[in-house]
């Protein structure tokens, strides 16, 4: 398993400091290859069953799994080619309700993981990838 071949990034949309409103919170997901080889990456099955997406609560510590959707296996070998410094990406969105489970005024760290098999120099392998955003009800501090 090789977590170095890509590299996983996520932004929040329209929403730079991920600040939670009471409103669902959509992802922008980016898998970007920092390899000089091409990468097969079976994007159609990533996106059929969703990232892997843990929120932890900064305060108690509390940890909870968003449920992600039952995978796709025909879409297992069905690779799109991602080029030396280029991405792909899917979106997702975790919801209010989700959120909330914390209560309204969150303070979570979100942590997103990819797991997929990648291929590469003809070669299958085993990846995972993660990034971490914090979402909070206060915004940054000055």
């Amino acid at each position: 398993m090789n977590s170095q071949l890509l590299s996983v990034k996520v932004n929040c949309r329209n929403n730079e400091h991920c600040l939670f409103t009471g409103e669902d919170i959509f992802l922008d997901i980016r898998i970007v290859n920092n390899e000089n080889t091409e990468i097969g990456f079976p994007l159609e099955f990533v996106e059929s069953k969703g990232p892997i997406i843990r929120l932890v609560d900064t305060r108690t510590k509390k940890e909870t799994f968003i449920p992600t959707h039952p995978p796709d296996g025909e879409l297992l070998d069905k690779f799109v080619t991602i080029r030396p410094n280029q991405s792909v990406g899917l979106e997702w969105v975790v919801t209010a309700g989700e959120l909330e489970q914390f209560g309204k005024d969150v303070d979570l760290v979100m942590e997103v993981t990819i797991m997929a098999d990648i291929r590469i120099e003809d070669k299958t392998v085993k990846y995972i990838g993660k990034s971490t955003r914090r979402v909070d009800s206060e915004g940054p501090v000055s």
